[in-house]
Formats: structure tokens, sequence, C-alpha cells
């Protein structure tokens, strides 16, 4: 625990009413979410409506149908927790909510229960507290720190960009700005964020290969 503590240490821990507040508006901010982004999922565009126009021209239905855009929400609740734990539990009980709000709101609206969904993206939010803790130390000091932090804005460049041998396009606005986002919550000591830009740039074609072939080993 030391050594991690040398990349950053945790601030002091809370008692137990203060440490459980955090958690459960989490979890209710990821169920208002979830339910969010099954209603927009749902909803049919009116244009003559200002409000649904509004929405429309946003397109926030594919927005929050892609991973960059959940990863930019979790992003601060990971980075700005008081320790590598609470980390953890804080970006577990978001996802856990969200995922409760987006199927329940699945089954009322449409009266069926997709169960091997539910089996798959209930695997991945188990998966999410480990990924939170780790998180967690990329706004800390030196090359552990500078790598988390490289690995991160990896993540965002191949969701905000598409590119090959010849070319470098934009393939979405939206997760530009997930993008920039992740880089200013991610800003920080000089040389490490100078390093994290450099080892992003190194790492997002390989985590691009890894995002293409993982769905299908995991479908």
């Amino acid at each position: 625990m030391q050594a991690l503590d040398r990349i950053r240490a945790p601030k002091p821990r809370r008692g137990f009413p203060g440490a459980l507040v955090p958690v459960v508006l989490l979890a209710l901010a990821g169920l208002a979410a979830g339910v969010a982004a099954k209603w927009l999922d749902v909803m049919s565009i009116d244009g003559t409506i200002r409000w649904q126009a509004f929405l429309g021209r946003l397109d926030l239905r594919n927005v929050f149908s892609r991973p960059a855009a959940w990863a930019v929400l979790a992003l601060p609740i990971a980075l700005f927790s008081r320790g590598p734990l609470r980390a953890a539990l804080h970006v577990l009980a978001f996802f856990a909510g969200m995922m409760a709000g987006y199927y329940i709101y699945t089954v009322a609206e449409a009266g069926f229960f997709p169960q091997q969904q539910i089996v798959i993206w209930s695997a991945i939010t188990l998966a999410t507290p480990l990924a939170g803790a780790a998180a967690w130390y990329a706004r800390g000091r030196g090359w552990p720190a500078a790598l988390m932090g490289g690995v991160i804005l990896a993540f965002f460049l191949t969701q905000a960009f598409a590119w090959g041998m010849w070319y470098l396009d934009i393939a979405n606005p939206a997760e530009v700005v997930c993008l920039v986002l992740a880089a200013m919550m991610l800003l920080r000591f000089r040389w490490e964020y100078a390093a994290s830009l450099g080892a992003a740039a190194v790492l997002a074609p390989a985590l691009n290969l890894l995002l293409e072939i993982l769905p299908g080993l995991i479908l």
C-alpha cells in the first residue's frame, strides 16, 4: 500500500453516515441516467414540438448509446473520490443504478425481459470498480499515474477518431467533446500530463484493435 500511496495518497476516511451519502446519491443519479437513456432510446421525435426537435438535433439518443458518454460521466466520480476504494464503490454504485434504471424502464415500457443483455452488462458493471480504482491513480505522481492517464486518454481517442494509414477522421463530434473533457479532468503535474498524452498516442492503436476484437470474444 505504501508504494501505491506514493503515487497518490487517499484522503482521511469519513464516518459511516458521511461515507454512505455519496454512494446513495450516485446510485440515484445512475438510476435517473439509466431511465433517461432508455426514454431517449424509445421516444419518437416530433419535429413540430420545439423541445423534441431540439433533442433530435442534439442526437442524445445516439450519444448515450455509445460508451464514451458513460465513461466521461464515470471519470470524475473515480478521479475525485477520496481514495481508490471509494472510487471503486462510487463507480459501481453509479453503474449499478444506471443498469437498474435502464432495464426496469425496458421491462415496464416494452414488456419483455432481455435476459442475455442483462447478464452481459451486469458482468461488465461488476468489472467497473476495478477500472474506477485504477483510474483514481491517474491524477497522481510518477510513471504509473502517467501510464494510467495515457490508457484513459487512449480510450477516448479510439472513440473520437477513426484512422488508417493515410487518413484521420472525426468519428463523432460528441466524443471529441468527451475527449476534451477527459483531458481537462486529468490535467495535473506538468511532466506526468505530457507523458500521459504521449502514452495515449502510442496506446490508442493497440487499444482500438482490442476494442474491435473483444466484443466478438464476449458475444
